[in-house]
């Protein structure tokens, strides 16, 4: 497995950035992003399909304060810092409605039961 990680590394290392004035290759990148976001959105579809996949995710999103305002009263380095999280958490959030927002549902009814 470690080969595998070692030849992505290796091939991320590569890309080359894309001419933006040739229309060929800002397709090929933006067939490229396509792939790529089909890829992840079938993954967290997969995820959210099972209860340990849904309570990943619940703890991911509230570890990125997307339930809870950010503000820290008097440090704007703090509150910055958490709008960041918030920022990565809303991501992740806007990919589990977009693919499985029934099973978003089940995942807040779920942890309601969990912490009751």
């Amino acid at each position: 497995m470690s080969n595998k990680i070692a030849e992505v590394e290796a091939s991320d290392n590569l890309e080359v950035p894309y001419d933006t004035s040739d229309p060929k290759q800002v397709n090929t990148a933006r067939k490229k992003a396509a792939r790529t976001r089909a890829d992840r959105l079938q993954f967290v579809e997969a995820a959210m399909n099972t209860e340990q996949g849904r309570a990943w995710y619940y703890d991911i999103l509230k570890r990125c304060h997307v339930f809870n305002v950010p503000y820290v009263d008097g440090d704007p380095y703090a509150t910055a810092f958490k709008c960041g999280e918030t920022n990565i958490g809303i991501q992740i959030l806007d990919d589990i409605q977009t693919i499985a927002s029934g099973n978003y549902v089940k995942m807040v009814d779920e942890n309601k039961r969990r912490n009751e």
